[in-house]
């Protein structure tokens, strides 16, 4: 399937240039790859919203068109809007046509419903994988791998290597795995031991709903339930709440004891006396200074004829 996208060449770069871009119905985005430079492009957005839903855009050889120039090129990667439908960047890639490229391919499931694990043993398929990372060249690139479950057993799984793949198509997985990727699984089925309970539990229920309950006393009963518990819970609280203010008073009143023991006559607050030994160390230092200055100015000799002024 051969699908063409067209585009432009983008002249301006920035974030600015992108909003404006995107103001006016365009998607900013890049072609890179093939030992070319990249290109800056831009391209319709309403176009490009509608090839994004097929499925075939994600996994094919696209044919685009930049300014009358042709090449195959591949979706590698694109962004969305956090919560607006709105494309915000799109990525293209060039292919070499003799060069092999890695791609994600989406996995088809068929002729499950005839499978012996579902038609016979009633279970159900469980798809493990839903895509599969493969190497090829760009001509022989599949649009979808198709998986047949016919021969799958209840209980078994299939794995990667029982998977046909097409002419020229490697699976690249890790060296010495071999993913799962569909398995048929059994729902549970009540044993005898389970269904004897089960019948003796309904022939139990209409025992005990032979005593008539009107919805009024149903619903006083539930009240008083939850009334009971409000209760119970209070007075856990005030239980607690009590005790620890007890602790709180007796740690205050022997706090409080014991300055008495040690200033009897004074009453209210201890303060420390820190203010007045930094007011009486100030006072102590400015003297300092000024006996200072005095002396060494009486030592010095008056050269200018003037009497000296004390600076006091």
């Amino acid at each position: 399937m051969k699908i063409a996208i067209k585009a432009d060449k983008r002249s301006v770069q920035g974030t600015g240039a992108s909003r404006r871009l995107r103001r006016e119905s365009k998607v900013p985005g890049v072609v890179y790859g093939a030992g070319k430079d990249a290109l800056p492009i831009e391209l319709d957005h309403k176009d490009l919203w509608f090839k994004l839903k097929m499925e075939a855009f994600h996994a094919s050889i696209l044919d685009m068109e930049v300014a009358g120039e042709k090449a195959q090129v591949l979706l590698r990667d694109y962004q969305m809007h956090p919560f607006r439908p709105l494309i915000l960047h799109a990525d293209f890639q060039r292919v070499d046509a003799n060069k092999k490229i890695h791609m994600r391919v989406p996995l088809h499931f068929v002729n499950a419903e005839i499978s012996p694990g579902v038609k016979v043993a009633g279970g159900l398929v469980q798809h493990v994988l839903n895509d599969v990372e493969i190497s090829c060249l760009p001509k022989d690139l599949p649009e979808f791998i198709e998986v047949d479950l016919k021969d799958l057993q209840a209980g078994h799984s299939l794995h990667l290597s029982g998977v046909k793949l097409p002419a020229g198509v490697e699976a690249i997985v890790p060296k010495g795995e071999d993913p799962t990727v569909a398995t048929v699984v059994i729902p549970k089925v009540m044993t005898a031991e389970e269904e004897l309970a089960e019948a003796a539990a309904l022939t139990a229920a209409p025992a005990a709903a032979e005593v008539p309950v009107s919805r009024s006393a149903a619903s006083d009963a539930m009240r008083a339930a939850s009334w009971s518990s409000v209760e119970n819970d209070w007075a856990s609280y005030r239980s607690t709440t009590t005790v620890r203010f007890e602790r709180f008073f007796r740690s205050t009143c022997s706090v409080a004891a014991r300055r008495r023991e040690v200033f009897p006559n004074r009453r209210g607050p201890i303060r420390k006396s820190r203010p007045a030994f930094r007011s009486t160390s100030a006072t102590a230092s400015s003297s300092c200074r000024r006996s200072t200055s005095s002396s060494l100015e009486s030592s010095l000799p008056n050269s200018t004829g003037f009497p000296i002024r004390d600076r006091d």
